[in-house]
């Protein structure tokens, strides 16, 4: 039996979350959520994952000190960088994330489907440049 991909999905909008969480679990992942930066990087050590989806702006830690931290502690982690819900610079947001080592990058609002794609090109085995979803 191949084993279930996990993600961890970090956010501040617990609605997000949930929506998050059920779409992935819907999807075969197995789901583990943080509610901040900080509390993402504690689960992370203690249960690495195979990709992270974080949000860029949180309390406590932010999305790109989350992907410096774990990347330069985990340098295979993979992350999904999400942004936007009408900050005027996320497109920048997500280009510090890229360039801080997220793999893939959604801007906000996103679809379901645009979700799912962007983390299964970020799972795939030969994904090691940048992607962007193709948001619909």
């Amino acid at each position: 039996m191949i084993a279930k991909k996990s993600v961890l999905v970090v956010d501040d909008d617990i609605d997000l979350r949930r929506v998050l969480g059920r779409y992935l679990s819907g999807a075969g992942y197995s789901v583990s959520e943080a509610i901040n930066g900080t509390e993402a990087i504690a689960a992370f050590r203690e249960h690495p994952v195979d990709v992270v989806i974080t949000d860029m702006y949180m309390p406590e830690s932010d999305g790109v000190d989350v992907i410096m931290r774990l990347r330069s502690e985990f340098p295979a982690a993979r992350f999904v960088a999400m942004s936007g819900g009408g900050f005027a610079d996320s497109p920048h947001v997500l280009e510090t994330a890229r360039q801080a080592g997220a793999l893939c990058t959604l801007p906000k609002p996103f679809t379901r489907a645009s979700l799912l794609e962007t983390l299964t090109n970020c799972l795939k085995p030969h994904a090691t440049d940048t992607m962007d979803a193709n948001v619909d």
